[in-house]
């Protein structure tokens, strides 16, 4: 911790250094304007929101950030940083959600991709925006890709999942700035880190959709439940739900009864082991019943 400390300002040197051509700050509304004239012809987009915390109901929305696939242009659109000073100058806060609502608020025509979209959408409807058009959650897609990422030493956030699966060594906001907020952070840095964050989760998605393609039941499970799944547990922790403690106390008596038997019948056919651990799984399941041989190759 102490190293990075020391050579934290070096590294967030070299991201602007770095910075790519296609990378671009909305600061005035010839460029809003200009960006909102290529969103039209997007069928699908990636978005993510820079936060002054994680509260979702009482932290704002500092900056928005969008990645364009067909026009090939990542924006970040700063609208609450602390510019006293800095010579820099922002939209108002106001004026880039409304005129961005008919984009983040549309179901059919702008699909979005997010990564763990349940604090972004939560954000957004802070802010009085009802966003609709989820297309895909890098964090939950890689959970049902590799269940045992964190057991592996990993990490579900973004930057770690680019780090290993993209080959794109990436800082995250911890090792990048500590503590500050993003609302402090000078814009030509914000540009370069908040502008990767859809530009990595763009390319996750294509990296997921690829290999989910070649497992059409985990896709089937991905899109037909994890995914619409999200949408309901955003609605539920914002209205709030009532649990019937009756009938969920006879379905966990039910569950238990059935999970017991089932335990016996696996017992009587894998001997006394611990179904919860991986490593006495798959001595059976490899070591002795050699189901690997029967596991289709590639």
């Amino acid at each position: 911790k102490h190293l990075m400390d020391r050579t934290r300002e070096d590294r967030i040197k070299k991201l602007v250094a770095k910075l790519p051509d296609n990378y671009h700050l909305v600061t005035n509304e010839i460029t809003f304007v200009g960006m909102l004239k290529l969103l039209e012809f997007e069928p699908i987009i990636s978005v993510d929101t820079e936060t002054t915390g994680l509260d979702v109901y009482e932290d704002k929305i500092v900056g928005i950030s969008l990645t364009l696939p067909i026009a090939d242009k990542h924006y970040y659109i700063p609208i609450r940083h602390n510019l006293k000073g800095t010579g820099w100058s922002q939209l108002k806060p106001e004026y880039v959600l409304e005129k961005l609502r008919p984009y983040l608020e549309e179901e059919k025509h702008v699909k979005k991709v997010l990564h763990n979209a349940k604090f972004d959408i939560h954000m957004f409807m802070s802010h009085g925006i009802n966003f609709k058009g989820l297309a895909w959650d890098t964090q939950i897609a890689m959970h049902l890709l590799n269940e045992n990422e964190k057991f592996e030493g990993g990490s579900y956030a973004l930057k770690n999942l680019a780090t290993k699966y993209l080959k794109e060594p990436s800082d995250t906001f911890s090792e990048l700035f500590g503590k500050t907020r993003f609302d402090d952070i000078p814009l030509d840095v914000a540009l370069a880190y908040a502008a990767k964050d859809t530009d990595l989760t763009w390319r996750l998605y294509q990296f997921q959709l690829k290999h989910m393609l070649k497992l059409p039941q985990v896709l089937k499970v991905y899109e037909k439940i994890e995914l619409p799944l999200a949408e309901v547990i955003i609605s539920m922790e914002r209205e709030g739900f009532i649990i019937d403690d009756e009938v969920a106390k006879q379905l966990a008596k039910d569950y238990r009864a059935e999970i017991k038997e089932i335990e016996t019948k696996l017992y009587d056919h894998f001997g006394d082991i611990n179904f919860g651990s991986p490593m006495q799984l798959s001595k059976v399941l490899f070591k002795k019943l050699k189901l690997d041989k029967h596991l289709p190759k590639g």
